[in-house]
């Protein structure tokens, strides 16, 4: 049996602010190749980040 647990996180503006993906894949490894014990994730979702803030400070190089 080959189980994969991935899992990501990583840090997103703000310090205390994380991004987080989890997969989890469970499959047997057979002679002729393997076979999923729970269906595997085939899609990815996608979150879509807030919209930039018009009050916040501006960059540099840009202009309002």
């Amino acid at each position: 049996m080959f189980a994969f647990d991935g899992f990501f996180a990583g840090k997103d503006g703000a310090p205390d602010l994380m991004r987080l993906i989890s997969v989890e894949e469970m499959a047997v490894v057979t002679e002729t190749g393997a076979e999923y014990l729970i269906p595997p994730q085939e899609d990815l979702v996608l979150i879509p980040s807030a919209a930039p803030s018009v009050t916040g400070p501006s960059r540099p190089g840009t202009s309002r």
